[in-house]
């Protein structure tokens, strides 16, 4: 009788775990009542003692909805570095230099300091006369006398122009060598001016007439 009694039991327990997990059956109508031996019985049929039973909804959770994974995001580029100052401070602009050599110092200025792969190349009159230097200052040797234009431009390790200053003119006089062998007065045979004395000519036309 107790083996019969556990099974009714189980099944009991079966069929509310049943009714429980499956929507389906929740719907059908349930009785619960208790036997002689006081177990809790579960039916879909009522008997005399049954009352009816109200199946306690189920919790359920909304399943998200599938959204694509966003795309990354692309970083935006590094502004590109840019020299706040590059300029040539001498010669100045239309300045005349008066330089017999013509060796023409040039002066240059850049900010912030120059990059470690950066360096500087220096154009007289369109052609370059100073290739891939890190100097500021540097000494153009023979320049012909004249109208001249100088610019100075910062180029990468590979040699890509980066920037360029602004474009400045100037002017050189030098002696022609004319100018040079010409002589003033006598002189003799070194070459040194010859004074004249107190019996010469031109000494003579010097005093006083009196």
């Amino acid at each position: 009788m107790s083996y019969l009694v556990y099974a009714m039991s189980m099944n009991s327990k079966i069929l509310l775990l049943t009714l429980l997990l499956t929507p389906v059956l929740v719907q059908a109508q349930i009785y619960k009542s208790v036997d002689e031996e006081g177990n809790t019985v579960y039916r879909d049929t009522p008997d005399d003692n049954a009352e009816e039973f109200v199946v306690p909804s189920l919790n359920t959770i909304p399943m998200p909805r599938w959204q694509a994974p966003a795309a990354d995001k692309e970083e935006p580029e590094e502004a590109a570095f840019r020299y706040t100052t590059l300029a040539i401070s001498s010669p100045s602009a239309d300045q005349t230099l008066f330089i017999n050599t013509g060796n023409v110092p040039v002066n240059i200025v850049v900010q912030p300091t120059l990059r470690q792969d950066d360096s500087l190349r220096v154009l007289l009159d369109g052609s370059r006369v100073v290739n891939d230097s890190r100097e500021l200052s540097h000494l153009l040797n023979n320049v012909d006398r004249g109208e001249h234009r100088l610019q100075v431009e910062i180029v990468d390790k590979k040699g890509k122009r980066l920037q360029s200053s602004a474009e400045i003119r100037f002017f050189l006089r030098r002696k022609s060598s004319l100018q040079s062998q010409s002589v003033i007065g006598p002189r003799n045979s070194l070459g040194k001016p010859i004074f004249p004395g107190p019996n010469t000519a031109a000494f003579q036309q010097t005093e006083d007439p009196r």
